[in-house]
């Protein structure tokens, strides 16, 4: 994959995040996620690597996210295309 392929790619999934960042604060109704956002958006592949995540949480939940990512696949026994 060529440079600027692979950069509108990063930017359209950077992109995303950041929409699914937005309406998750702007539509919680928690305190924790509203005020404190206490939460992480991002990508992450089936073997639980982040592949990118939204410039408005904080890494310390995404850091997270993999792990639990990991573990739902892993539980599930069949992963089908617009299960997620």
């Amino acid at each position: 994959m060529d440079a600027i392929t692979r950069e509108v790619i990063r930017a359209s999934l950077l992109a995303y995040a950041d929409e699914m960042t937005k309406n998750f604060w702007r539509s919680s109704y928690g305190y924790m996620n509203y005020e404190v956002r206490d939460f992480a958006v991002g990508f992450v592949d089936p073997e639980g690597r982040i592949v990118l995540q939204s410039r408005f949480t904080h890494p310390a939940f995404t850091a997270d996210l993999g792990f639990v990512v990991k573990d739902a696949v892993d539980e599930q026994e069949v992963i089908e295309p617009g299960d997620v």
